[in-house]
């Protein structure tokens, strides 16, 4: 879900990316800023890199003890969809609530 773009406008990155391009949602001839349900881009950025840190949370080797621990990835997704996409409430704490309530440690993972 995301893409590096270092070689971008400036004001791009500052917008659209995170580590100074590094992490972007899309590539900038595809639009900027776009909404839907109220929902930014950088929402969608910030949520894709946070998805990314559970299953790195979940897969490190001195934590992950069998292939059942991605079901909570899975859980996850699910649960920031439904409470989070779908309710018009993307955010850093809507996220958090998903992640307490499948289990996941917010201190470990933001």
């Amino acid at each position: 879900m995301t893409s590096s773009c270092t070689w971008c406008a400036e004001e791009y990155k500052r917008n659209q990316c995170f580590g100074d391009g590094e992490y972007c949602l899309i590539w900038p001839e595809q639009g900027t800023e776009q909404r839907q349900n109220g929902i930014t881009e950088r929402d969608l950025l910030e949520e894709s890199l946070r998805t990314r840190c559970v299953h790195s949370y979940l897969t490190d080797e001195k934590r992950y003890k069998k292939n059942s621990e991605l079901t909570h990835l899975f859980r996850y997704i699910m649960t920031v969809y439904e409470n989070c996409f779908w309710q018009n409430k993307f955010s850093k704490e809507c996220s958090e609530g998903a992640l307490k309530e499948v289990g996941l440690p917010t201190s470990d993972i933001n």
